[in-house]
């Protein structure tokens, strides 16, 4: 069986399959995930032929194609990670202030309105957990933290 035979249709096969797999990992294994969009594009850069006369304008095309594709999926790995990060120092400041869950309290309301179809929706509460920290006798919700509302 000759390899190169069909060389280009791995590559493409093997830039798939990494691109995918990074989706999968997402900011979840955040290393694994960059160094699969990596082998992905380095993948896509097999995919033109050595031998075509034309390989110039294939190699330009796999770079827009790798731009179009690899630059949007590590922006959403990116604010992925950083809502994950979020999450987990709000944990942490529960565990060092000692924050028990008193509960669910309202922290807005959501628009409602209709869209082009005619659905129309009422607006309606939005509830989240809130927590008393006995370190500073003050009460927090997520919300709170992520705008910078709490003591150290």
């Amino acid at each position: 069986m000759n390899l190169t035979e069909n060389r280009e249709k791995k590559f493409t096969y093997a830039t798939f399959a990494l691109y995918i797999l990074g989706w999968v990992l997402g900011s979840d294994y955040i290393i694994w995930a960059l160094l699969s969009f990596c082998g992905s594009a380095v993948c896509a850069l097999g995919t033109v032929p050595f031998d075509v006369k034309n390989k110039k304008e294939q190699q330009t095309q796999v770079y827009i194609a790798i731009a179009a594709f690899i630059l949007p999926a590590l922006g959403a790995l990116w604010i992925g990670y950083q809502d994950s990060a979020d999450a987990n120092r709000f944990r942490i400041y529960l565990s060092e202030h000692r924050c028990k869950n008193m509960g669910l309290t309202i922290t807005g309301y959501s628009k409602g309105g209709c869209d082009r179809f005619g659905n129309c929706e009422e607006s309606h509460e939005i509830e989240e957990p809130e927590y008393f920290c006995a370190a500073t006798r003050k009460r927090i919700t997520y919300s709170d933290f992520k705008a910078g509302h709490y003591e150290q």
